[in-house]
Parts: C-alpha cells; sequence; structure tokens
C-alpha cells in the first residue's frame, strides 16, 4: 500500500506540531522559564537572527537562512564569555540566559517557525519547514549534549529523572570497558615479560619452520628435545602438550 501525498504531509505537520509542543514544554518546566520570559526571548532572538539580513524586504526565509550563520558564529564568543547573550539580543531574564539552555530557545524558536511555515501550506514554505525542521532537531542535540534534561534547572522531571539514569549506565558501561581495557593491558604485558610465553612463541616458530620443512626432525620427540636444548623450556613433556595443540589449529 502506498503512502500518498496528503498522509506525508499530515504527518509532517503532525511532527512539527509535536516538536513545537516538546521543546516549549522544556523550557517551561525543564528550565523552568515562564511563557511570558520564554515568548519575550523568542521574538527578540527572531528580530536580531533577521536584522542581520540588508533590505530582505520581508523574505523571512532568506533572514532565517541568513540570520542561523550569524547564530552559530556568534556562539564561541559568548562560549567564551567575550560577549553576553542578553546584551547582543536585548535580553533581561531572570536569571539570565545561559548558552546551553539557549541552545533549546533556539530550537523552539525553529520548531515554532517550521510550523508557522507548514501551515502556510505552499511547496516553497514545505521545504523552509523542513529545513527549519532538521535546523531545530540540531539544535535541540545541542542542548542535550551541553545540558540536557538531566541538568535543566528543574532535573526532576520524569524525562530528567530518565535521563539521569541513562547518563549514570553509560558512565558505568564506560567505566567497565576502561576496566577491562586495564585488565588486557596488564595480561599482555605480563605475557610478554614472561620468560615461558616468549619461550612458547620461539617453539611455535621452530615448529612451523619444521612443518614447512625448513628444519629436520627425525620425529616429535626429536623436535621435543631440539626444543628444549634451545628454548627456556625445561620439559620435554610440555612441548608435547604444545605439539597436539598446534596439530589441532585449522
Amino acid at each position: 500500500m502506498r503512502t500518498t501525498e496528503a498522509e506525508l504531509q499530515s504527518a509532517l505537520g503532525k511532527r512539527l506540531a509535536d516538536l513545537s509542543e516538546l521543546l516549549s514544554g522544556a523550557l517551561e518546566i525543564g528550565e523552568l522559564r515562564d511563557a511570558e520570559t520564554v515568548q519575550l526571548a523568542k521574538d527578540a532572538l527572531l528580530h536580531w537572527l533577521c536584522d542581520g539580513w540588508d533590505g530582505n524586504g520581508g523574505d523571512t526565509e532568506g533572514a532565517l537562512a541568513h540570520g542561523l550563520e550569524c547564530y552559530v558564529e556568534h556562539c564561541p564568543q559568548w562560549a567564551r564569555g567575550r560577549s553576553s547573550i542578553e546584551t547582543d539580543l536585548s535580553l533581561s531574564a531572570k536569571p539570565p540566559w545561559e548558552l546551553p539552555e539557549f541552545h533549546l530557545l533556539v530550537a523552539s524558536l525553529l520548531a515554532d517557525q517550521a510550523l508557522l511555515a507548514f501551515r502556510r501550506g505552499t511547496k516553497k514554505q514545505a521545504f523552509l519547514a523542513a529545513m527549519l525542521y532538521a535546523d531545530a532537531i540540531e539544535s535541540q542535540e545541542h542542548w542535550d549534549h551541553l545540558r540536557g534534561p538531566a541538568g535543566a534547572r528543574n532535573p526532576d522531571t520524569w524525562r530528567g529523572q530518565m535521563q539521569s539514569k541513562i547518563r549514570e549506565l553509560d558512565e558505568r558501561i564506560a567505566g567497565d570497558k576502561a576496566l577491562k581495557q586495564k585488565a588486557r593491558k596488564a595480561i599482555k604485558a605480563k605475557l610478554q615479560n614472561d620468560p615461558k610465553q616468549a619461550a612458547k612463541a620461539e617453539a611455535f616458530q621452530m615448529w612451523q619452520d619444521w612443518q614447512a620443512g625448513k628444519a629436520i626432525h627425525a620425529s616429535g620427540a626429536a623436535f621435543a628435545r631440539h626444543v628444549v636444548e634451545q628454548t627456556a623450556i625445561e620439559d620435554t613433556n610440555t612441548v608435547q602438550r604444545w605439539m597436539r595443540g598446534w596439530r589441532a589449529m585449522p
């Protein structure tokens, strides 16, 4: 059964609406920002993004595309404290907006703009909606990486608690991997420093030479005696046991 264009449009509209609601809720519930503060910040951000587009003549699409590049360029300055988000955007909020949560504000604004573009109903606006949807997801991922629900002002939400548990599990898994790697290195170092292991490797090379016709021994017993004479191995029975294992190798 083929999916129709109308069904795809409906699915995209639902995704955009769900994302817009999710991100607004994350700001209000997770970051404890009231709806008025969030809307004022979105308005200021939209104005700042579009202000750098000279003579756009109402070309909001081009203004957003250009403005997002400006936003990306400004992030390192904000991160290093060389300029202030609040000052650049003429914002006033308590507490002041921090860069990690600001990525969430950007994501929420882009999701809102994507939904508005989609509802305009034209093919061009549908392309814009898809682009803004992708940008919103990318900004949300920045927030997840830098802060996330578990690091937000209200980490006691169910999503924050879930993310906290996931982080604890990830840290535990990473710790287990580190311990295993450390154990492997210790075992490898021990084997490398073990004279018996070095002698076994030497004996195996002799075995390979014998099997390849590079050396001649009358029998397995003769080969075992030769190994004892040439290496640190003291017991021919040890060599005979190794030989049985080597013969079984594919």
